[in-house]
C-alpha cells in the first residue's frame, strides 16, 4: 500500500521530553509531535517590541518521521503550502480572521541528514551550523528534497522565521501580537 499521509509525523527537537516549541533548537528528537497543519505554537508571537529590538531571524528544528512499519518514504519533498497570520479580534465574528502575512518562512535540511541528530544552537537567534541552506519553496516542483526516509527513521528540518519590513495593519480592538500560521506539505515518489 505504501506510505500514506498519516505515516508522516513531525516531532519537536530539543530532547525526548521537550514539549516546548521555543526549545526546539536541535538535538535529539522529542517524543512530542508538532501539529502538522498550521504549526501554531512552534514560534512564539513576535510583537512590535520584539521586532523593534531588531531580533532578527528565529530558528526552530523539527524532525520528519516515517512511522510506516515497512515502506520507505522515497524522495521526501517538503514545501511551504500556506503562510498567514490571524489578528485576534476581542469582539465580533471576525475572531482569527486571516490577513496578508508579514512573515517569511524558509526551510532547510540539517546536514546530519536522514537518521542524523541535528546540532543544538545556542538560542533561537543563532543560525544552525553547516551552514544550513534555507529556501522558500511553494510547490512540489521547487520543494526541498530530504532524501529517502526508511521506516522508523527521520530527517531533521530547520525552519527560519523572519518578518518583512512592513507594519502590522491597524485594526481596532486587537490583541497587539498576531498569531502566525504556516503549513508544510510533504510528497514523495512511488518506488
Amino acid at each position: 500500500m505504501g506510505v500514506l499521509p498519516i505515516d508522516i509525523e513531525l516531532y519537536l527537537s530539543g530532547g525526548v521530553a521537550n514539549r516546548d516549541g521555543n526549545a526546539a533548537l536541535g538535538g535529539i528528537m522529542s517524543a512530542h509531535r508538532v501539529l502538522p497543519n498550521f504549526m501554531q505554537g512552534l514560534f512564539h508571537d513576535l510583537d512590535t517590541a520584539v521586532i523593534g529590538a531588531g531580533a532578527g531571524s528565529h530558528y526552530r528544528c523539527i524532525y520528519v518521521y516515517n512511522r510506516h512499519p515497512t515502506d520507505t518514504l522515497t524522495a521526501c519533498t517538503v514545501f511551504i503550502s500556506q503562510v498567514y497570520q490571524c489578528i485576534d479580534i476581542l469582539a465580533g465574528p471576525t475572531l482569527g480572521a486571516p490577513i496578508n502575512s508579514n512573515l517569511v518562512i524558509n526551510i532547510g535540511a540539517d546536514l546530519a541528514g536522514v537518521g542524523g541528530i541535528a546540532a543544538v544552537v545556542a538560542n533561537e537567534l543563532t543560525a544552525p551550523a553547516g551552514p544550513v541552506v534555507f529556501v522558500a519553496p511553494v510547490t512540489y516542483g521547487t520543494g526541498l528534497n530530504l532524501g529517502n526516509i526508511p521506516p522508523g527513521s527521520w530527517a531533521p528540518l530547520w525552519l527560519k522565521l523572519d518578518w518583512l519590513a512592513v507594519s502590522i495593519p491597524p485594526i481596532t480592538n486587537r490583541i497587539p501580537s498576531p498569531d502566525h500560521y504556516f503549513r508544510l506539505s510533504f510528497e514523495s515518489t512511488v518506488p
